[in-house]
């Protein structure tokens, strides 16, 4: 597999009563290894108007910057701005020759769907063309 998909820094932990909480923690760029390159993507939406925006950045082991984007998808939500970032993130770097990639998200959600979602769930067009990049020689 030319590239694999790290499960962000963000862990549940539990509280009194049985309930669960999320605990925060310091999300930051991890060096891949050499000779690897590293796309970092995120989502948002602006909430009063529901677009949806996912952007990205590719440096290589030396944190020598490669590319940057940034789309707008009209209407979506978070899930769907998040997805579609890894998605345009891995085309680009597909496109450019990249054969190491090791792909870095703070949205825990979205790397699970990638790895686990059924082809009933709602967002599986998109999980299905991102596994379809990763899926590549």
């Amino acid at each position: 597999m030319w590239n694999q998909i790290e499960m962000p820094f963000v862990k549940e932990g539990a509280v009194l009563g049985g309930e669960s909480r999320r605990v925060r923690h310091l999300v930051s760029w991890q060096r891949p290894s050499a000779r690897w390159v590293s796309l970092n993507t995120d989502g948002s939406v602006i909430r009063a108007s529901g677009v949806a925006a996912p952007g990205g950045v590719i440096r290589d082991s030396d944190d020598r910057f490669i590319q940057a984007f940034a789309a707008n998808l009209g209407g979506g939500s978070i899930t769907q701005a998040e997805l579609a970032g890894i998605a345009y993130g891995l085309r680009i770097m597909w496109d450019a020759g990249c054969q190491k990639v090791v792909v870095q998200s703070d949205y825990v959600t979205e790397v699970n769907l990638i790895l686990s979602a059924p082809a009933h769930h709602p967002h599986f067009t998109m999980v299905s063309s991102i596994r379809n990049w990763i899926g590549r020689d």
